[in-house]
């Protein structure tokens, strides 16, 4: 399943708030906020959805912004951190920009699971390293040149496609329920993907936006 984002901007603050409206989310539930920096979005969505949010956050000066606006905050890499007391405690997990930042997405994705409740559900915000502005430079003048932000931003460790982030869930007993683009309608880039058509879609967004369940056991 296809959908596009209707948002007003497809800049990093926009997206923290838009991109939850997207799905499902159940009124009053327990996140868990995986990167969640100081705080924004957990504090969103505790406005927004009544929720209890745990964030991890790594740097502990954002980790200490965000305990101002969270439930609960954790200071720590997600890779490292024993969180076995966290088992089936959440309705939903989230890695909003910040799965690519790991080392070992895979493990942190199998810690991520075992911390949903059975009926629970993971939610991502994914860089798209197939975009066009990643793409053609490369295709057409050899270069692929880190950045100081956006998709090739200098901390993002591991990149995805549509196709690769697909594989790595279903590989970690996850199956994918939705992926929508980020498209906006009053955006260039949304006007280019409705004039195509959507044929470019997967080339055009900048981001994927993820929904995946537990696999049945």
């Amino acid at each position: 399943m296809n959908d596009i984002v209707s948002a007003e901007s497809s800049d990093y603050y926009s997206r923290q708030r838009s991109w939850p409206a997207l799905f499902q989310i159940r009124h009053g539930g327990r996140f868990l906020d995986i990167g969640c920096g100081k705080g924004m979005l957990g504090a969103f969505l505790k406005q927004r959805f009544a929720a209890k949010v745990t964030g991890i956050e790594i740097f502990q000066e954002y980790a200490d912004e965000a305990a101002k606006y969270l439930d609960e905050v954790l200071c720590g890499n997600i890779e490292e951190l024993n969180l076995t007391a966290y088992k089936n405690q959440f309705d939903h997990v989230i890695f909003s920009d910040s799965l690519e930042h790991l080392l070992d997405p895979k493990s942190a994705l199998m810690k991520a699971r075992g911390m949903l409740r059975a009926d629970g559900a993971l939610l991502l915000a994914i860089p798209n390293v197939r975009n066009f502005r990643v793409t053609l430079p490369l295709i057409f003048l050899g270069r692929f040149e880190y950045q100081d932000e956006g998709l090739l931003d200098r901390t993002h460790l591991r990149f995805f496609t549509r196709s690769s982030i697909t594989n790595l869930l279903q590989k970690c007993g996850f199956e994918v329920e939705s992926v929508k683009v980020d498209l906006p309608s009053n955006s260039k880039v949304g006007l280019l993907n409705m004039l195509t058509l959507g044929l470019f879609r997967e080339t055009l967004t900048s981001h994927f936006f993820i929904k995946a369940c537990k696999k049945n056991s």
